[in-house]
């Protein structure tokens, strides 16, 4: 006789003998009887539903179970023995329980085939006998299965605890008080461990899509509804649902649904092992599975097949349950803050009783198919809790046998306990046990979620099987571990490898390519090279002006006045390089910054350049309103206080529109997928919120720019030095036409980002481009020729004084200075004056014709010389001028002198034409 199960021996042999014992009664549910010392105890057979057995085939072999019922039948058998001898090495409460507690346990095991009838048909039989009596039912592991047996006992009175039944449905609740009056479970339910599942899913691996795969029947559909539910708001699931024993056709329209999905993580209800394999095998070849991009999540119900698997390698099941895994209520750790735990506890006290073969024949001799299990020459292998349901079967055990004695406790008379007694003391009982602490909610029956443990755990293929026979088995290991409302990674044990092979957790969507439109590489280079050919063009006019900043040229056009345009220029050329930047080179608020300082450089460009312009188009436009006049001098105080003005306002408006509502980088979406996700967007600065800046700023500037132009129009017949107010006018007509003919073109290709920063930059470069060249070409030719034809300076010399010498005859000689080097540019020519000076002309020209008529030869005194000399001096010569402000002279010129003799006028050839006394030109002039 074994010595671990002696007790289990002893009292079914005392239960049978006790039918022809005339002083042992059946009293309920219980055998009463008298043990070896006359003592009364009260024998409670319990009947444990086991799948020894799969329904027959259709040759009518049946396939026996050997590996399950090695697992499970020695829990039960120990903890049986634990509660008859009071042995409190796993649970405390059982130390001296066979002490204070009458009650001995027997164990029965009873086929459930895995189907509902086989189960149905032995739980009927040993509810119809007479003897010996049952007085409880350690329940059935699939949910369909005890939803029909849970219904019996409870009807005939017979508590029913159950250790791997999960559905919810089993639950009594106040919708079905009567479906499973008597039905509990030492392991919590689906909508229970749904909680932990979803916590997982979503603050563990950040999810927000999952599909799930499950078997239409009871468990299977409260296990994907408790998904539901529990999910948190925002996170998508799409169920697929297939029926039990479906076949290839349904099999494959299911992978094809979960497919549609697109979702990369798939949580899978599979309670049957051909259906697990069919369903991983065609997920393989429509490549959901064993492609490194799907993870493969299984309920509890998966794990007897993974574990019965036993694929070659590199077989599409092996690599279909790489990097897959399995989540389920758990027993917790073996070891605590370095203290054994119960679960140690019960590990060793397994695999102690595992090596005693009289125990293990004993079992066999107790399954319903003692031929069969014997001929299998059954070895079992040393127990490592592969199964964490395991720990739960021997719960559910001693859940039953402390029920028991503490109604029998409670029971103030000695009729014993009915199964109503006994199941309300066992909601009512709490013990720590293998899987952690035990505690039954009273109104479902089932385990208070809070009290059990889930664990993750993960497939991992055994590499000794591999490289012996070439195929592989699976074991799992505990990776982390759900307790009191938190997932927490386990020291000793090895990170979560997923199909990708890494340990971070893949997108749970497809990934996407997104097309973020950003500036192309060889856009932003034209620009940036756009940028560096205007600035360096603006710093070489700049160079080029201090050079020659002593030249005749350039002292009457003044150096600080080009100085000024080249500097605004430049930094009208620098607003190219923050528009060329984007999220690829630069972050949000990089771009957000650069998208203001373009408006900035912009601004101050333009305040910069206009100024110069400005300010001496306004003293042109003084000139046509007091034509006394001759010069125009530009003082570095009359640019800066129109730049001042311009500045200022500029630089408020920008501050405002800075502090308030700066421009903003925005990435606006184009496309998007199936989710929502974006496949194609669009950064872009926002100008829409800085509009009521934008506008009175853009109003300043135009406004100003207009103004300018009105009067340089205006002034229009004034003539300067190197015609350099015209070349002033057609500079700020280029800005005005630049800006009036790019705007539209820029709000149509504004969608185009390539388009529109190319164009933008190429607007900016011509523009500033021609202002320079329009001020500065005209001079740099001028340099050229005057340096290739010498003789042109004795005609500008003679142009000038003999315009000094008409000029007098307006203004007062001693006001004027007009020697070469003089800064400003001389004033060549009043509209006002001259149409006065061509009506005197015409006049005096018609008078000396009558006079030359009449006139006869005589000598002219010094005093008609000096009355006579004013008038010579007003006659014009009516010289040609070009656009550099020469002089020539007619081919034949009519000129007219002054002698002793009189006046003569003579042409260019020397001809004599007439002459007049100074009495005659006295007298003409009075």
């Amino acid at each position: 006789m074994s010595l671990l199960l002696s007790s289990l021996e002893h009292y079914d042999a005392l239960l049978h003998s006790s039918n022809s014992n005339s002083s042992s009664t059946s009293r309920k549910n219980l055998q009463v009887t008298s043990d070896d010392d006359g003592d009364e105890i009260a024998i409670c057979n319990l009947a444990a539903l086991i799948p020894f057995s799969l329904p027959p085939q259709p040759n009518g072999h049946v396939h026996y179970l050997t590996d399950l019922f090695g697992l499970v039948a020695p829990q039960l058998a120990l903890a049986v023995q634990h509660l008859n001898t009071g042995d409190g090495s796993i649970v405390r409460d059982l130390q001296g329980l066979n002490d204070r507690c009458n009650i001995r346990f027997t164990l029965e095991f009873l086929d459930t085939g895995l189907v509902e009838n086989v189960a149905v048909d032995s739980v009927l039989r040993v509810t119809d006998r007479a003897f010996p009596p049952v007085c409880a039912f350690q329940g059935a592991s699939r949910s369909s299965v005890s939803m029909y047996t849970a219904a019996i006992t409870g009807l005939r009175g017979y508590p029913q605890i159950s250790a791997a039944s999960t559905s919810p449905l089993l639950s009594s609740n106040a919708d079905a008080p009567q479906l499973f009056p008597l039905f509990g479970r030492t392991i919590p339910s689906d909508d229970a461990i749904a909680v932990p599942i979803m916590e997982h899913f979503q603050s563990v691996l950040n999810i927000q899509h999952l599909a799930v795969l499950y078997v239409n029947d009871a468990y299977g559909t409260a296990f994907a509804r408790g998904l539901h539910e529990a999910a948190a708001p925002g996170i998508s699931i799409k169920s697929v649902e297939i029926a039990p024993g479906s076949v290839q056709a349904n099999v494959e329209r299911a992978v094809r649904e979960l497919k549609q999905t697109q979702y990369q993580y798939i949580f899978a209800i599979l309670n049957q092992h051909h259906l697990f394999y069919d369903i991983l095998l065609q997920a393989f070849e429509e490549g959901i599975a064993g492609t490194g991009r799907h993870t493969w999540f299984f309920s509890d119900a998966s794990l007897g097949a993974i574990l019965a698997a036993t694929p070659p390698i590199d077989s599409p099941l092996q690599l279909a349950l790489q990097g897959a895994g399995v989540i389920t209520a758990s027993a917790g750790v073996p070891q605590q803050h370095n203290q054994q735990t119960p679960l140690k506890s019960y590990i060793d006290n397994l695999n102690e009783f595992l090596n005693s073969p009289d125990d293990l024949d004993y079992l066999v001799r107790k399954s319903p198919h003692p031929d069969a299990f014997a001929t299998t020459n059954m070895t079992l292998k040393e127990f490592d809790i592969q199964d964490p349901f395991t720990p739960f079967i021997y719960d559910s055990m001693i859940a039953l046998g402390l029920g028991a004695c503490n109604a029998r406790a409670s029971d103030n008379n000695d009729d014993y306990f009915d199964g109503h007694d006994h199941f309300h003391a066992i909601t009512r009982t709490t013990f720590v046990g293998t899987s952690g602490p035990v505690i039954f909610d009273p109104e479902t029956g089932s385990r208070e979620p809070s009290s059990a443990y889930c664990g993750l755990h993960q497939i991992v293929a055994n590499s000794s099987d591999i490289a012996n026979s070439g195929n592989t088995t699976f074991r799992v290991t505990m990776a982390s571990l759900y307790d009191h409302g938190i997932w927490k990674q386990l020291d000793d044990a090895s990170p979560f490898v997923y199909a990708d092979g890494s340990t971070v957790p893949p997108s749970d969507l497809p990934h996407i390519q997104v097309n973020p439109n950003y500036l192309g590489t060889g856009w932003r280079v034209a620009g940036y090279v756009l940028c560096g050919m205007g600035m360096a063009l603006a710093l070489g006019l700049a160079l080029w002006t201090r050079a020659q900043s002593e030249n005749r040229v350039i002292r009457a056009s003044q150096p600080f006045f080009l100085t000024i345009i080249c500097l605004g220029v430049a930094t009208f050329f620098a607003s190219i390089i923050p528009l060329g930047v984007d999220e690829q080179i630069a972050t949000e608020t990089g771009c957000t910054v650069a998208c203001n300082a373009v408006i900035w450089l912009l601004s101050i460009g333009f305040c910069v350049t206009f100024s110069a312009m400005f300010t001496k188009t306004q003293r042109v436009n003084k000139i046509f309103q007091n034509p006394r006049f001759t010069r125009i001098k530009v003082t570095p105080l009359d640019v800066v206080k129109p730049m001042m003005v311009c500045l200022g306002a500029n630089f408020v408006l920008l501050a405002l529109m800075a502090a308030l509502r700066p421009v903003a980088w925005t990435v606006e979406t184009l496309a998007q997928d199936d989710f929502g996700r974006d496949t194609e967007t669009r950064g872009f600065c926002d100008w829409s919120h800085s509009i009521p800046f934008l506008v009175p700023l853009a109003l300043i500037n135009l406004g100003c720019l207009f103004y300018a132009m009105v009067q340089a129009y205006e002034a229009r017949g004034i003539s300067i030095e190197f015609a350099e107010s015209e070349w002033i006018f057609r500079c700020m007509l280029v800005i005005a036409l630049a800006g009036f003919l790019s705007f539209p073109v820029l709000v149509l290709i504004h969608e185009n980002n390539n388009a529109f920063y190319f164009f933008f930059s190429a607007t900016i470069w011509i523009t500033g481009s021609l202002v320079l060249l329009l001020m500065f070409v005209p001079k740099i030719l001028f340099l050229r020729q005057k340096e290739s034809q010498p003789s042109m300076k004795m005609s500008i010399m003679r142009g000038s004084n003999s315009n000094s010498a008409r000029s007098s005859l307006f203004h007062d000689p001693s006001t004027l200075n007009f020697s070469s080097s003089e800064d400003g540019l001389l004033v060549l020519s009043h509209p006002k004056t001259e149409a006065e000076l061509r009506d005197r002309v015409v006049h005096l020209e018609a008078r000396l014709k009558k006079f030359a008529d009449r006139c006869s030869c005589r000598q002219a005194s010094d005093d008609d010389l000096v009355m006579i000399a004013p008038i010579l001096d007003a006659i014009p010569e009516q010289p040609s001028h070009d656009n550099n402000g020469e002089e020539e002279e007619d081919e034949e010129e009519e000129t007219s002198s002054l002698t002793p003799e009189g006046i003569q006028k003579t042409t260019s050839n020397g001809e004599f034409c007439s002459t007049a006394t100074p009495d005659d030109v006295v007298d003409h002039h009075a």
